[in-house]
Parts: C-alpha cells; structure tokens; sequence
C-alpha cells in the first residue's frame, strides 16, 4: 500500500549549513582567540602563525573566559542561527576542553549555580580532590530531571557553533549535540551527532562515553520518572 516516503530518523541531526563566509569569519575570530589566550594565560595556540596585532574583541572574549558560568548562561539567549563570529569562536573553544565543557553541560541541564558549583568542582579536582558525585549524576543522567527548555536552546546553541567551528575543532561541540540529545531521549540523533564527533576525532572521550550509551541501549534515569 502506498503512503508518505518514510522519514529518517536521523535526520533532525544534521548540522545547519552556513555559508562560507560565515565560516571562515569564525575561523578567524577562533585564531584571534587562541592568540590572545596565548598572550594573557600562555595557553599555547592550536593553530595558525603569530598575529601582528590582537584583535581587541578576541581579548575582550578572551577576558570573558574569566567567568565561564556567566558566559553560558547569556550564550543560552542568543540567537544560534545568528552568532557573532567571536561568540561562536569562544563557545567552541569552550567545548573543545573536556573539563569546561562538562561545566556547560552540568550548567545548562542545572542553572547558573550549578555553573558555578561544577567551576569549583573542577578546579578542587585538578588539585587532587574527588569530584562531588551530585554532579557527576547530572553527566550519567542520574541527577534531576533537566528543563527541557534548557537544554533544547543549549542544543541549537551547540548545533550552530559546531557547523562554523573549523572541521578539525568541531568534537567537542558535536559530542555535547549527542549528550543533550541523549539526555532528551532522542538517541537515534545522539549516534549521529556521535558519530560525526568521532569523524573529527576518533579518541574523543565524551563522544565515546555517549556512543557507549546509545548501543547499550542506556537512557538517563529521569527518562523513566514521572513528570
């Protein structure tokens, strides 16, 4: 019997197509960044010569960094489909280091005092102490159920900022779109955000962990609570 052509359920997981100047805006901003990361924190630069001058925007970002909670929590109220290159520079930058990233994440499936409690927490494990197993729950899918609200606009946030991040930079955006989608059920669109994190980096950590979910058929326990 015929019908309507069938839909593929991964679909909704494709990222947005900039157009190519928008890319290469962002790439710039991003190397801007690196350079005046380097210049203020010493934090070696990932790619790209030495700049002549310091963009003053990449070191205004680059200042912004200075309260990670505060900057995740105004980036979940910008239009996604209209990032200023700088934004989406340092929201990539962000989420390409495993340890803030896990602040976003615990932040946007929490609220802003969560950011700031996971910001301690991984400053106190850097020195040696044990992470706080109520924030760890958020990252198993043990914790509160997550507002959906939340997570759906750190979502679109992740989606846009992954599709004008440069290829090779572009995991850890892509492995937190397969977190959140997996945190929102949705794992058929959480493998293929996985998979296309690991496309870019096959080692990814976070993106590994989440494609283990998925296959193991594991979903957070608040999909199973009441709501």
């Amino acid at each position: 019997m015929d019908g309507p052509p069938a839909v593929d359920q991964a679909a909704g997981a494709q990222l947005p197509i900039p157009g190519a100047a928008r890319r290469r805006a962002v790439g710039q901003a991003l190397r801007s960044l690196d350079a005046a990361l380097e210049t203020i924190c010493g934090i070696p630069r990932v790619s790209g010569a030495t700049p002549d001058r310091i963009d003053p925007a990449a070191l205004e970002a680059a200042c912004a960094l200075d309260d990670l909670p505060a900057l995740f929590e105004r980036a979940l109220s910008w239009n996604p489909d209209d990032l200023a290159p700088m934004d989406a520079a340092s929201i990539g930058w962000c989420l390409a280091r495993a340890g803030l990233r896990d602040v976003a994440l615990v932040q946007w499936a929490s609220d802003v005092d969560g950011g700031d409690a996971a910001m301690e927490a991984q400053r106190r494990w850097e020195d040696g102490e044990l992470y706080p197993s109520d924030l760890a729950e958020v990252m198993w899918g043990d914790g509160p159920r997550p507002d959906a609200g939340r997570l759906d606009a750190a979502l679109r946030l992740a989606r846009n900022v992954a599709a004008l991040m440069p290829k090779k930079r572009r995991a850890g955006a892509l492995a937190v779109c397969g977190w959140i989608a997996w945190a929102r059920g949705r794992s058929t669109h959480a493998d293929a955000y996985v998979r296309q994190a690991l496309h870019a980096d096959p080692r990814h950590g976070l993106a590994e962990i989440v494609g283990s979910f998925v296959a193991a058929g594991h979903l957070p326990d608040w999909a199973f609570r009441a709501r």
